[in-house]
C-alpha cells in the first residue's frame, strides 16, 4: 500500500463526485495512521475524506487446511499472495448495496457533468440486480458497440458510460462469459447472496492452485491439476513465479457457464471509462510523459479509430495506472489527460 497515493486517489474520488459517492477503505493499516496522513497533507478537508475505514479481511479469515495456513502465514514470502486474498475476501463486505471497488493507485478525473462519475456510479447501482459482477473482461467488450453507434446515430443519444452499459448487457443477453480472464483493478459487485457464492468459489480455488503450484498440497487432486495446468494452459495466470487471480476466476467463470443454473451469480462488462489503463507513460522525467501521454491522446479516446485502439464512450472516468500517480506529481496533468 502507497499510502501517498490512496490519499491522492481518494481526494480525486471526492472531487469528482462532488462529495455525493459515500467511500470506504479497507485496509490493513490503522486508521488513526491514515488520517494523521491525511491530515498532514491535506488539512481540515481530510476529516472526511473517507465514510468508513474497515479492517482488512485476511485478518480474520480462518484456513479450511493446513497448506492453506502455511500459504497464509505472516512472512515476507508470500506477502503479495496474501493480498489478494484480502483483495478478494473484501468484495463479500461490500459495504453498499452496489460497490465499486478500485485498487489504491487510481485517479478520478474531474467532474463532467450529467456523464461524469456520479450519475455514471448510479448507473452501475440502478442496474445493480443485472449482474452479481461487472468488470472489464479481457478479449470482449460485450457486442455493445453497434448498438452503440446506432442510438448515437439515429436515435440522437450521447456517448456516456451508461450508454455503453446497457448496450453491453443488451449484448450478452443469454450469453455466458466463460474462460475469459478479467481486470481486476475496478470490479462492480451487487451485495446478496450471489455475491457470497462468487466470493466463496473464487478464494477457494485461488488457495487450492496456490497451494498446489507451490508445493505446499501434495494431494493427488493437486498432482493432477498440476499436469492438466501444464499441458493445457501452458501455466496461463503465472505472474512472477506465482498465480495471479486470474486463473481462478477463469476456472469458476468456465464450471458457472456449464452449470447453467437459475440463480447462480453472473458477470456482465464494466463499461471502459471505469477503469482506463491501456497508456503507460515513460519513466525519465515529467516532460517525457507529458510528450507520451500527448502522443496516446487519439488513440485513447478515438472511438472512430483501428479497433485495435482503446474505445471510450464518453468522458474519461478514471486513470487507473500507478505511473501517472508516480510520475505526474501535479494533478492539472492528469486531468489534462483525463480532458482528451
Amino acid at each position: 500500500l502507497n499510502l501517498g497515493n490512496l490519499l491522492r486517489s481518494a481526494t480525486s474520488a471526492r472531487r469528482a463526485s462532488e462529495g455525493k459517492v459515500p467511500l470506504c477503505l479497507f485496509t490493513n493499516l490503522d486508521e488513526t495512521t491514515i488520517m494523521n496522513e491525511a491530515l498532514t497533507k491535506y488539512g481540515n478537508e481530510s476529516k472526511h475524506l473517507f465514510d468508513a475505514v474497515l479492517q482488512d479481511s485476511l485478518a480474520t479469515y480462518v484456513p479450511k487446511t493446513g497448506a492453506e495456513a502455511l500459504l497464509l502465514w505472516p512472512t515476507t514470502q508470500y506477502k503479495v499472495i496474501r493480498s489478494r486474498v484480502g483483495r478478494l475476501l473484501n468484495l463479500a463486505r461490500a459495504p453498499y448495496e452496489m460497490t465499486l471497488f478500485v485498487d489504491d493507485d487510481t485517479y478520478f478525473c474531474a467532474p463532467h457533468g450529467p456523464d461524469g462519475l456520479f450519475n455514471s456510479i448510479k448507473w452501475l447501482h440502478d442496474t445493480r440486480e443485472r449482474h452479481t459482477l461487472r468488470a472489464q473482461v479481457f478479449g470482449h467488450n460485450g457486442g455493445g458497440k453497434e448498438c452503440i453507434w446506432h442510438k448515437v446515430l439515429h436515435e440522437n443519444a450521447s456517448f456516456s458510460s451508461s450508454l455503453e452499459g446497457d448496450c453491453n448487457d443488451q449484448g450478452l443477453e443469454n450469453k455466458c462469459l466463460g474462460e475469459r480472464g478479467i481486470q481486476g483493478g475496478a470490479l462492480a459487485v451487487t451485495r446478496n447472496s450471489t455475491l457470497t457464492k462468487l466470493v466463496d468459489e473464487w478464494v477457494d480455488t485461488f488457495l487450492f492452485e496456490h497451494t498446489c503450484v507451490l508445493g505446499l498440497n501434495e494431494t493427488s487432486e493437486c498432482r493432477s491439476y498440476i499436469r492438466a495446468r501444464e499441458k493445457h494452459e501452458n501455466k496461463i495466470g503465472m505472474q512472477g513465479g506465482t498465480l495471479g487471480d486470474q486463473g481462478a476466476f477463469r476456472a469458476i467463470a468456465e464450471q458457472r457457464c456449464r452449470r447453467n443454473a437459475s440463480g447462480d451469480w453472473s458477470l456482465g462488462t464494466l463499461p471502459r471509462a471505469f477503469n482506463v489503463r491501456e497508456i503507460h507513460p515513460a519513466r525519465d522525467s515529467l516532460d517525457d510523459v507529458a510528450k507520451h501521454l500527448r502522443k496516446q491522446h487519439t488513440a485513447v479516446v478515438d472511438c472512430r479509430h483501428d479497433p485495435q485502439d482503446i474505445t471510450l464512450f464518453g468522458p474519461m472516468l478514471m486513470i487507473h495506472s500507478k505511473h501517472y500517480l508516480n510520475d505526474l506529481r501535479d494533478d492539472a496533468l492528469i486531468e489534462e489527460t483525463c480532458e482528451l
